[in-house]
């Protein structure tokens, strides 16, 4: 009776055992895939996205500062140029890109540059 109750008891502990890693498997199987399960056409889509409405921001920016108080001063200048540089550092997001790094650093570039 004592060896069946401790059979029971060691079949039960690895049965825990194989049930708690299934699941921390199954977890780090869907953190991998998380923020990687894009194809390189669909980055590029969401680049080429991206770069469309800042290039339609910063026309549209322009022709309201043109019509703003601010016409023909040094402030307008200053934020056009602030405009120019979102736009310049959005473009190079679509350069080339060798490393997962250096597309992370592009894109960071790009979302601190701000107006």
């Amino acid at each position: 009776m004592k060896s069946r109750a401790i059979n029971l008891l060691a079949v039960l502990a690895v049965l825990l055992v194989i049930m708690a890693a299934a699941d921390t498997a199954n977890a780090q199987r869907r953190r991998e895939s998380r923020g990687r399960g894009m194809t390189k056409a669909q980055v590029n889509a969401v680049i080429n996205r991206v770069e469309d409405r800042v290039d339609n921001f910063v026309s549209n920016y322009d022709k309201s500062l043109d019509r703003s108080r601010l016409d023909g001063s040094s402030r307008e200048d200053w934020l056009m140029k602030r405009a120019r540089d979102l736009e310049s550092a959005t473009g190079a997001m679509h350069g080339p890109r060798t490393t997962k790094r250096s597309a992370g650093a592009s894109i960071s570039r790009a979302t601190s540059t701000g107006i």
